[in-house]
């Protein structure tokens, strides 16, 4: 799936790697998570075009909270 394709990055991988327990993931999972629902009520209140983009921006959000958790996780 396109969704989880940064997992196979080399890059991504060796960043997970040099991250664990370097930073606090708390707040930053907070606020990608918060963020989801805040872009999606946003652009629906805004129109169609903006909605379309607002979700993409909703969608990098639970991306990067996947992210977050995962390196949270280790």
């Amino acid at each position: 799936s396109p969704i989880f394709s940064f997992k196979k990055l080399k890059v991504w991988q060796k960043a997970r790697d040099f991250h664990r327990d370097k930073f606090a993931l708390f707040p930053q999972i907070q606020r990608a998570a918060l963020s989801t629902p805040f872009y999606i009520s946003e652009g629906a209140r805004l129109g169609t075009k903006e909605l379309i983009h607002f979700i993409s921006l909703a969608h990098g959000s639970l991306i990067e909270t996947m992210n977050q958790l995962i390196l949270a996780d280790d």
